[in-house]
């Protein structure tokens, strides 16, 4: 590990060895379309009923602007950070070590979401588990594979998501056979009570179901960005990782609702059953199918949890890197592995971490996560509207069309969000805010030229050198 004489900063990179199709594979694998067919929905179904797949739909396409401003943000700064990395350079130190604190608690609650789903799609096949230790079990085994090399790591992806999508074949296959007139099903706005009664909808309400549907979609950029360190080419592929990974993940979503809502015998059925999904594919196919889909969806939410352990482990690894915590703590999570290159040290505190929050209550994880994640996609469309007054942002860096529209509906309709959601879950995370300016001013500020210092030499992989830090705007050149 070498430092900066000028800053103190760490130098290290991760070792550079993903393609465009191995990436993309790596963002699917981590995303895990079963997780949201598993785990969401059945979620969403309960809360939305009939209203499910418009609020998906709709979620699609707010989510087209913010993929945007995730391209044209991590064309210019691929760095394993991921939105803080971003933020911090294109709005301010301060800010990008909010986004880091709120980032960081949301992973430490979508981690334990998707190994708890594994462990109870096991409790299906093996009554007497405990979904707890399974998914302790779940994020032991993504800090032993957070060892090895991330190329060994994407085919390990790639065979899993070969399971996700039998899985997901499957239930399409069962509402394709068993359909109901289809435009009445998928423009419903049918909603149920516990009790079964109808639930009335109000603006709130839609606006309500529409965060979560464009919640379900969310990650793809911040996988991307994390990976871009061990990317070739990054700020070149950036857009195409970016754009196709939600094209890919939008188009699946949207088959896969759709044909369950179509093809469920009843909809106050679907709503009110525990699992939507499971009851979906018992009643339309039988016990010993629902088993094969849960062993299936056991495995794909499994690797999910173990990938994006090493996800995560990387964006704990770029802080540590940027000097973010107190130099001896820096060193030791900024080690790598000699052999794989691998950030084995924060990967392993990360899931220490997710192995605590997996005894916190499922409901809470969810309801917390949406506050952080509107949080954060409005601090990265803040980003991308100031990122072209940043003289620091490269020559070749990918530009979107029509700016700054994306970044501005982006902002709209995360404001509109952020006044539906519960009270719990905004103290929560106004609490994580609070303690972060709270460290920032008290330790980080006062050492602007050797702790979080934001800037990463040769990370982006080309003859550029690494875009260093800008904590004010000066004028793009054009």
């Amino acid at each position: 590990m070498s430092d900066s004489s000028s800053s103190g900063q760490q130098t290290q990179t991760l070792d550079r060895s993903l393609g465009l199709v191995g990436t993309i594979m790596t963002i699917l694998g981590c995303y895990a379309p079963a997780t949201i067919l598993f785990i969401y929905l059945p979620f969403y179904f309960f809360l939305f009923g009939g209203f499910t797949w418009p609020a998906i739909a709709i979620g699609f396409l707010l989510q087209i602007p913010l993929a945007l401003c995730y391209a044209e943000l991590g064309s210019a700064y691929p760095f394993a950070g991921g939105e803080y990395s971003m933020v911090g350079r294109s709005v301010s130190r301060g800010v990008g070590f909010v986004v880091f604190a709120a980032m960081f608690l949301g992973f430490c609650t979508i981690v334990p979401i998707a190994a708890l789903g594994a462990g109870q799609q096991l409790q299906v096949l093996w009554s007497s588990v405990d979904p707890r230790m399974v998914a302790v079990v779940i994020v032991v085994a993504g800090m032993i594979l957070g060892i090895f090399n991330i190329k060994e790591a994407q085919w390990f992806a790639a065979l899993f998501l070969v399971f996700q999508l039998v899985a997901i074949a499957i239930v399409v296959v069962l509402g394709v056979m068993h359909w109901h007139d289809p435009v009445s099903r998928l423009l419903t706005t049918e909603a149920f009570a516990p009790d079964g009664s109808a639930i009335p909808w109000t603006a709130s309400a839609v606006i309500f179901a529409i965060s979560f549907g464009w919640l379900t979609m969310f990650g793809y950029g911040t996988t991307a960005v994390i990976l871009s360190e061990e990317t070739k080419d990054p700020r070149r592929k950036m857009p195409r990782l970016v754009l196709i990974s939600l094209g890919v993940i939008g188009v699946t979503l949207l088959v896969t609702t759709a044909a369950i809502q179509i093809g469920a015998p009843s909809l106050k059925e679907l709503s009110l059953a525990p699992n939507a999904v499971a009851w979906f594919v018992e009643t339309l196919g039988n016990g010993t199918l629902g088993k094969i889909v849960s062993s299936l969806v056991f495995l794909a939410l499994a690797e999910a949890s173990m990938m994006l352990v090493l996800m995560i482990g990387r964006m704990l690894w770029s802080s540590a890197r940027d000097n973010t915590w107190p130099t001896p703590v820096s060193k030791v999570l900024a080690s790598l592995q000699p052999r794989f290159k691998s950030p084995w040290v924060a990967t392993t505190l990360f899931g220490l971490i997710c192995i605590g929050v997996v005894f916190i209550d499922l409901g809470r994880l969810i309801e917390m996560q949406v506050v952080i994640t509107l949080l954060t996609c409005g601090l990265m469309a803040l980003g991308a509207l100031l990122i072209r007054s940043r003289k620091s942002v490269p020559a070749g860096s990918w530009r979107m069309p029509l700016w700054p529209l994306a970044p501005i509906i982006v902002l709209v309709y995360v404001v509109a969000f952020m006044t539906k959601q519960t009270r719990y879950s905004l103290i929560i995370t106004g609490v994580v805010v609070v303690v972060a300016i709270v460290y920032y001013v008290g330790f980080l500020m006062t050492r602007p030229k050797t702790h979080f210092v934001l800037d990463a030499p040769e990370a982006a992989g080309s003859s550029e050198p690494g875009p260093m830090a800008e904590t004010g705007p000066a004028p793009a050149a054009e």
